[in-house]
């Protein structure tokens, strides 16, 4: 059973007025893709019945301009330098600020954009 996205960070981004879409499986993540252009996509790197690594590289691969932000509780680097290499433009180690993170995409997106977070 998969876990749903942080309700306060849900909160937060709707609450800075972020566009945002809430997915849990990998599939309907990527369909998602497909038919919308997402400027962020916040992505758990390890994901029960998913892969993080490899769901990053096939949204880089169906639009390479989307940033992918992965979050995870794990301190494994070598999937956090695979993720970079893949193409994946930030990593956020476990637990952090939910403010911070926001902050952060604030800093460099607009805050009308839509924004797709994957848990």
């Amino acid at each position: 059973m998969m876990r749903k996205c942080s309700p306060k960070l849900v909160k937060l981004l709707t609450r800075r007025d972020m566009m945002q879409h809430t997915l849990q499986v990998e599939l309907t993540l990527l369909a998602a893709i497909d038919k919308s252009i997402f400027d962020v996509i916040l992505l758990d790197l390890r994901m029960p019945g998913l892969n993080g690594i490899l769901t990053c590289k096939e949204i880089i691969k169906r639009d390479p301009n989307t940033r992918i932000i992965l979050m995870t509780a794990h301190a494994d680097m070598d999937d956090a330098l695979t993720a970079i290499r893949l193409g994946a433009w930030d990593i956020w180690r476990k637990p952090f600020e939910l403010d911070g993170l926001i902050d952060h995409i604030e800093g460099v997106f607009s805050p009308n954009q839509p924004i797709m977070l994957s848990r």
